[in-house]
């Protein structure tokens, strides 16, 4: 068995690069999609689907929160 797709919280950093915004949470790295507008270049606490059976990982955002913000 191979676990392809769960649901997770994640906090980081989101960097943008070459069109692409990625979340940078320690070690890991994931490539975001979401129709949210996240602050680049803030921390930040996401709630979403991550996707493995890419490289790298993608996460799909589904709520956010900066700074003590929520964002749904």
């Amino acid at each position: 068995m191979r676990v392809v797709t769960l649901r997770v919280q994640a906090c980081g950093t989101l960097e943008t690069a070459n069109g692409s915004h990625y979340l940078n949470a320690g070690k890991n790295r994931f490539l975001v999609h979401t129709d949210r507008d996240l602050p680049a270049n803030q921390p930040i606490c996401a709630d979403g689907t991550l996707d493995s059976r890419s490289d790298p990982a993608t996460f799909e955002v589904s709520a956010f929160s900066v700074q003590g913000t929520e964002h749904q």
